[in-house]
C-alpha cells in the first residue's frame, strides 16, 4: 500500500466525503495539458484523461478551490477521499506529494459544501459569470434601443455553455507573473478587444452617432459615446474609461517587455483587483444604458440587479 493509500485508507469506507487539501501546484499537470479534458466552473471541477491519448486513464469526479482559515487569500485544492482513492496508483503519489499539513487548518469553498456535500442549489455566480452576463444583457439593452451588438463575441454561459468562455478566462491557479498575463490578454479580448465599434457610429431613437477622427481606440470612443449621450452624475471617464485602460495598459506589458515569471502570491490579489475593477466599469456601462425608455423592455435577472450574489472565489 502506498504511502496515499495509507493517508485515504481510513477515510473512504466511513467518511467518503472526507476532504483533503492540496497545494494549488497540483493542477497545473492537468491545465496545462491537452491530454486532460477539464471541467471547470470558478469553484469547482472534474478531470477525466482523454479518450484518444496513450496515457493512464484518470479519472477525477470532483474537486473544488478551497482556503487557509487564517489567510482566506491563499487557494488550496480540495478532493474528496473516495476519488482519490479511485485514482491509479502513480496518480495517487503525484497527488500525495502536494499534500498539505495540517489538513485541519483548511476550509472548501461555500459552493462547494452546498453544492456537492449538501446537495443544495448555490445561489451564487462568480465575477467571471456576471461580467459575461452583463455583456449579454448590454447587447439586448442596444438591440432594444436599435443600436448594433456593443460586443462582437457572446461569451455568456446563458448562449450556450460553458465550453463558451474563452481558455485561461477563470481563476488563476498557479500564481506566476506569466500566468497573470495570460489571464489579461484572454480578459482584454473578451471585453475591450470585443467593443463593436458600429454601435458608437450607429443613430438610433434618442441616441446621437459620434465620428472616429483621430483613429480613437474601442475605449475611448466608448466614453465619447456615453458623453455624449448620456447625462450621468458620475465622472464617465473615472469610472468606466480609465479601468478599462488600464487592462489595456497591462495587457501591453509583456509585448513590449522581458519579465521575471515569478511565483507570487499575491498574483490573486492582484486578479481580484482587476476582475471587480473591469466588473463594475462594465456594470456602469448597463446601468447607464439602462436609462434608455427603450431598454426597460430588458429584464435583467435578479443576480445582476441587486449584486448580492456575485462573488470572487
Amino acid at each position: 500500500m502506498s504511502d496515499f493509500s495509507a493517508f485515504t485508507s481510513n477515510y473512504d469506507k466511513s467518511d467518503p466525503l472526507k476532504p483533503c487539501y492540496f497545494k494549488i501546484e497540483v493542477l497545473e499537470r492537468y491545465f496545462s495539458n491537452p491530454q486532460y479534458q477539464i471541467y471547470y466552473t470558478d469553484y469547482r471541477g472534474g478531470i477525466t484523461t482523454r479518450e484518444d491519448v496513450d496515457i493512464e486513464y484518470e479519472h477525477i469526479q470532483d474537486f473544488g478551490l478551497a482556503y487557509s482559515k487564517t489567510d482566506a487569500n491563499k487557494r488550496v485544492v480540495v478532493m474528496f477521499a473516495e476519488d482519490l482513492t479511485n485514482l491509479p496508483p502513480k496518480a495517487q503519489s503525484y497527488w500525495y506529494s502536494y499534500l498539505l499539513d495540517n489538513q485541519d487548518e483548511y476550509c472548501p469553498n461555500e459552493g462547494f459544501v452546498k453544492n456537492l456535500i449538501y446537495g443544495e442549489w448555490v445561489e451564487n455566480i462568480s465575477i467571471f459569470e456576471a461580467l459575461l452576463m452583463e455583456e449579454e444583457y448590454i447587447n439586448k439593452m442596444c438591440n432594444a434601443i436599435g443600436l448594433p451588438p456593443m460586443f462582437n463575441e457572446d461569451y455568456s454561459d446563458s448562449s450556450s455553455h460553458l465550453d463558451r468562455r474563452p481558455d485561461g478566462y477563470r481563476i488563476i491557479l498557479l500564481p506566476t507573473r506569466k500566468n497573470y498575463y495570460n489571464f489579461v490578454s484572454t480578459l482584454e479580448k473578451v471585453t475591450t478587444s470585443n467593443i463593436n465599434i458600429k454601435t458608437f457610429m450607429t443613430s438610433a431613437s434618442l441616441v446621437n452617432a459620434i465620428v472616429r477622427v483621430n483613429n480613437e481606440g474601442s475605449v475611448s470612443l466608448l466614453g465619447m459615446w456615453l458623453e455624449s449621450n448620456v447625462k450621468s452624475t458620475e465622472d464617465i471617464q473615472e469610472i468606466i474609461v480609465a479601468p478599462l485602460k488600464k487592462l489595456v495598459k497591462i495587457r501591453q506589458i509583456p509585448a513590449h517587455k522581458i519579465y521575471d515569471n515569478a511565483y507570487d502570491e499575491s498574483i490573486w490579489g492582484e486578479q481580484n483587483i482587476l476582475m471587480n475593477e473591469v466588473y463594475t466599469a462594465f456594470r456602469d456601462i448597463r446601468l447607464l444604458l439602462a436609462t434608455h425608455p427603450l431598454a426597460s423592455t430588458v429584464k435583467v435577472p435578479r443576480v445582476l440587479f441587486d449584486g448580492e450574489h456575485i462573488r470572487s472565489y
